[in-house]
């Protein structure tokens, strides 16, 4: 396994940081979980070489505990007995990830990181929440910045196919969702409006302002429908895989099963002999069929698929090198690449429904990775043109607008914590502070999935009359009025935003002063001036600061 090397010139790595790479590299990775609470950045901009040390120490940890495990890799017959090693240290490894996530959100030169193996890996892992953590850390790897046509991220075979098989279904939900509402109880009253369908989830319906999800009736509850391929000879597990030809795998209600993910996979491999390069394409249609036959599990099977899409789109060559590095594994992936590499307009409505049904008690994780892909799609060459259309057609910049002006609400009537001089004098209690901390972060995730999707809209000429339908600058100019701490970097990329559409239209900075965005500015910057005076005078005057830690609250 490459691990990230160390830079040939020496970068200096802020005492602060230090501190806390020290601390962290110093633990068994095994107790990082119950000597650290969860990780939050508080660094400012970052480099991933500052944290080099922290991120080799958490590539032991797979080396030791991930790439041992061979059931990872669906080459486990069920006579093998318990798998490698007891029990998967779970609790650890989940820390482990979302650090992992956290430190690249945050750093520059994420193209260093060299633990994506392992993460392919725990794709496979038993526990779904390891498995989808596994992918938000490779959606932070592959993210890219507004306007960035490539982030040098090159995934494998074995990646670029796994993520293939977990895409599988989005073409089908789309065209689901184009054809209008079905109610999973049917009948209801003359009030009861129609559940819209989104993604494989019915949300709202039911009248009375009812709100949440559910599934969709037409849908076979935990059904599995695979075509594959298999060639004449032998499997290390399966032995002899019988004539070659075509094969067929259909059953339904696999959620009642009551067997594991892997076991049911490993079963229905061995009844219909799936080749080993095919098991995780099955084990993907597994999952996602068992996931999909719950409301909660619907959500997630929705949240996995469009990870998967946006990782794939974000990878090195996005859609125009979706076909290298080998090809995928089975029909329905053959599919999946069709999908990922051609203009979907319906796929495109898709999402905006998903921003459409905001309101309606979905889960806010389903309408953040919907933004991340409307943002990816829009900074994709090939799909560009057919996003921005969508978006400007069907009364669907009226949409985003209310979307705006709702995430732009929820971080102004966020709690802002104390901090520094403040912070010392209202002497909170540690649980206190620690609860205001997660209410300011509450709307965050959204917001800044907003703000990345408006910072690539605004980079093109079609984005920018996109946003000029949205009327961007009354919805978001209340932003420049947020102090808050905890939203400085989401007010920082929304100015960056703005100044980016002023300089595209005249007429939008005759607006910026006729909504008085000037004074607001004028504003802002007095208030922050003073800030700096008096932090400056507090510090001076106490002979230092206290440098603080990077993990917790």
């Amino acid at each position: 396994m490459v691990k990230v090397a160390p830079p040939k010139k020496r970068v200096e790595t802020p005492s602060s940081v230090k501190a806390v790479v020290d601390k962290i590299a110093s633990t068994p990775s095994l107790q990082l979980s119950t000597v650290f609470p969860p990780f939050v950045w508080i660094f400012g901009k970052g480099d991933i070489q500052h944290w080099i040390v922290v991120l080799n120490h958490f590539d032991d940890f797979f080396a030791a505990h991930v790439a041992p495990r061979v059931q990872l890799e669906l080459k486990r017959s069920p006579a093998l007995g318990h798998p490698h090693g007891g029990p998967f240290p779970s609790d650890a490894c989940l820390w482990i990830l979302r650090a992992t996530a956290v430190i690249l959100d945050n750093c520059s030169n994420k193209q260093l990181y060299g633990s994506t193996e392992h993460l392919s890996s725990l794709l496979a892992s038993e526990q779904i929440e390891v498995a989808v953590a596994a992918l938000y850390v490779l959606a932070s790897a592959t993210r890219r910045a507004p306007g960035a046509r490539s982030n040098r991220f090159h995934s494998d075979h074995k990646l670029r196919a796994r993520l293939l098989a977990l895409c599988s279904g989005l073409g089908d939900t789309a065209r689901q969702g184009d054809g209008g509402g079905s109610s999973a109880g049917g009948g209801g009253g003359g009030d009861a409006s129609p559940p819209t369908l989104v993604l494989g989830m019915s949300v709202g319906g039911g009248g009375a302002g009812r709100k949440g999800i559910g599934i969709s009736a037409s849908d076979d509850a935990g059904a599995v429908h695979f075509e594959f391929y298999s060639p004449r000879g032998a499997d290390e597990v399966l032995g002899d895989l019988g004539p070659s030809g075509s094969r067929v795998i259909s059953a339904s209600n696999l959620h009642l099963d009551g067997l594991s993910d892997h076991a049911t996979t490993e079963q229905l491999a061995s009844e219909y002999k799936v080749p080993a390069d095919l098991r995780f394409s099955l084990f993907a249609r597994v999952r996602l069929a068992k996931l999909g036959a719950t409301p909660e599990g619907a959500s997630t099977a929705a949240q996995i698929r469009l990870l998967a899409f946006c990782i794939l789109l974000q990878s090195e060559g996005g859609s125009g090198g979706a076909s290298g590095g080998g090809g995928p594994n089975g029909a329905d992936d053959t599919l999946g690449l069709v999908f990922l590499t051609e203009p979907q307009p319906e796929f495109v409505a898709e999402l905006l429904r998903v921003l459409r049904a905001e309101g309606e008690g979905l889960p806010s994780a389903v309408v953040e990775l919907s933004l991340r892909v409307l943002a990816a799609l829009a900074g994709d060459r090939s799909h560009q043109s057919g996003v921005i259309t969508v978006m400007r057609s069907g009364g669907h910049p009226a949409v985003f607008s209310a979307l705006v002006a709702s995430a732009v609400s929820r971080l102004t009537a966020a709690p802002s914590p104390p901090v520094g001089a403040e912070l010392a004098a209202a002497g909170l209690p540690k649980l206190e502070l620690d609860a205001i901390n997660a209410e300011a972060d509450a709307p965050v995730p959204l917001a800044e999935a907003l703000v990345s999707l408006l910072s690539t809209l605004v980079t093109t000429h079609g984005g920018c009359q996109t946003l000029r339908d949205v009327s961007l600058l009354p919805v978001l100019l209340p932003l420049l009025r947020n102090r808050n701490a905890r939203h400085v970097h989401i007010v920082s990329h929304a100015v960056h935003v703005l100044e980016i559409f002023m300089d595209y239209t005249s007429s939008a900075s005759a607006a910026f002063r006729e909504l008085g965005g000037l004074e607001l500015v004028v504003e802002r910057l007095k208030q922050e001036a003073e800030d700096a005076l008096a932090e400056h005078a507090t510090t001076h005057g106490s002979g230092g600061s206290n440098g603080g830690g990077g993990v917790g609250g």
